[in-house]
């Protein structure tokens, strides 16, 4: 009844692809991507008309991967972002809500473009800027070897989330090209 699609975005659109063909009518397909607008467009040619697509983006997670890393409490209290557009029959959504609210997440819609703005400048830019600081900084570690020695809390705060999955991130960035430059560029002319 209800598929969840939890791959990086260029592998989404080739499982996407795969089942289509085996999934019955009324299926609602959602994802857990970071990223709203390319996905809803792509994954709704791909699902239409037979099946439905909500995108979805849990606001939660780490840099961390695997299944050690698992954690059962992963979207209590976090909020879960779904993204239907016009075209979505409100009982889906309905449906849809209901069953990620088990999991003690909070459950909020807005349109793909809104989504995508937002993440960029929340989540986007602030990862870039932390694997960008990193890679400047190993530099001037290996012209003097107490660099990294001297890096405190505030370093390793900044630059957390820079551990996350290259391939994951390079199709964020990707996909969300035009937000991501626009926030670039906001913080660029701030700084």
């Amino acid at each position: 009844e209800i598929v969840f699609l939890a791959t990086p975005i260029n592998t989404m659109y080739e499982v996407a692809r795969i089942i289509a063909p085996y999934l019955e009518k009324g299926t609602i397909i959602t994802d857990v991507g970071s990223c709203k607008v390319e996905v809803t467009e792509v994954l709704e040619t791909i699902f239409k008309p037979n099946c439905c697509f909500i995108g979805g983006h849990p606001m939660a997670g780490s840099e961390q991967t695997g299944m050690f890393h698992a954690d059962p409490y992963l979207f209590e209290n976090a909020v879960y972002v779904l993204t239907p557009t016009n075209n979505i029959n409100f009982q889906v959504v309905d449906k849809l809500s209901k069953l990620i609210q088990t999991t003690g997440a909070k459950v909020i819609t807005m349109t793909p473009s809104r989504h995508d703005l937002i993440v960029a400048a929340v989540s986007h830019l602030p990862h870039l800027l932390a694997v960008n600081l990193v890679n400047s900084i190993e530099e001037y570690a290996e012209r003097d070897d107490l660099t990294l020695f001297l890096a405190a809390g505030g370093f390793r705060d900044t630059t957390r989330i820079a551990m996350g999955n290259e391939i994951i991130w390079s199709d964020i960035f990707l996909s969300n090209k035009p937000m991501v430059l626009e926030v670039l560029n906001s913080f660029k002319q701030t700084l």
